[in-house]
């Protein structure tokens, strides 16, 4: 798994079944919520930074992640990655609008019809 740190950590699971008697399997999180909150074990957490560094990366042209509510602790253990290699990024972001700021301050939502929750956004550094 991925963190901001590197060790161990609880892994949790779904705790009962969709509205159609399905189960998914795939969606284990760092994080227990009310319908994730099934311990299934212990997972062994690293960082991006580590590594990179363990595999002597020369280049990283990017990272997506979709890891279930873990994004920002990945992405704190990214920082050198992030500055040294800046490779494009598409993220899930749960729970977030998006917006453009305009003079004096008024914010504009950006394609608030098109994004939607739990939406993947793609992140590109100036340089590209």
């Amino acid at each position: 798994g991925l963190s901001d740190q590197v060790g161990t950590h609880v892994i949790y699971g779904a705790t009962s079944s969709y509205n159609d008697g399905s189960q998914h399997t795939g969606l284990g999180t760092l994080f227990p919520t009310g319908t994730r909150g099934s311990e299934l074990g212990t997972i062994e957490l690293t960082t991006i930074d580590q590594t990179a560094k363990d595999a002597n990366l020369t280049r990283l042209d990017g990272i997506k992640l979709d890891i279930e509510g873990a994004e920002l602790p990945a992405l704190r253990g990214a920082t050198e990655a992030l500055q040294r290699f800046k490779p494009w990024l598409i993220v899930e972001i749960p729970g977030y609008n998006f917006f453009r700021i305009e003079r004096h301050g008024r914010l504009m939502p950006i394609k608030a019809s098109v994004l939607q929750d739990w939406q993947n956004v793609m992140c590109l550094p100036n340089a590209r």
